[in-house]
């Protein structure tokens, strides 16, 4: 079941809106870097569920402790085989860093497509080069 929080930020919205839209435009591989927290592993396992139910495989997963400055070891597992994507259940923090890490080891150059499942447009990355490419779902609570 997933785990719920507060607002629009929940394990369904977040998986459906960004999984199945990656794995309609043809990433169906998918290998997951993780927050090593409750809700990071909710948002994975929702994910992977969004994802199958969508057509898709996943090839693995790693966990990464929250607050990591060198995601270099999780990188190279996340490192692209073959075509694929990667799903990135992550605190904001931990997402920026990790996105400008695999952009440095050419992960997204190699043609594997980023999914920031907790991304946020509200929280712009410091090099938006870097971020070029990246899927995420973005909430929208209408005009008030």
């Amino acid at each position: 079941m997933p785990t719920r929080s507060s607002g629009s930020t929940n394990t369904t919205a977040l998986a459906n809106g960004t999984g199945s839209a990656v794995v309609k435009s043809g990433g169906k591989s998918w290998f997951f870097l993780t927050a090593d927290y409750a809700f990071g592993y909710a948002l994975s396992a929702t994910s992977a569920q969004v994802v199958k139910k969508a057509g898709g495989t996943v090839v693995g997963t790693v966990r990464a402790p929250i607050n990591t400055q060198d995601f270099s070891s999780f990188l190279l597992q996340a490192r692209p085989r073959r075509r694929r994507s990667s799903g990135w259940p992550m605190p904001a923090g931990d997402t920026i860093n990790s996105i400008k890490q695999a952009a440095e080891f050419g992960i997204v150059k190699g043609g594997q497509k980023l999914a920031g499942l907790l991304s946020s447009c509200r929280r712009p990355f410091a090099d938006v080069e870097r971020a070029q490419g990246l899927k995420l779902t973005e909430a929208f609570s209408g005009i008030s």
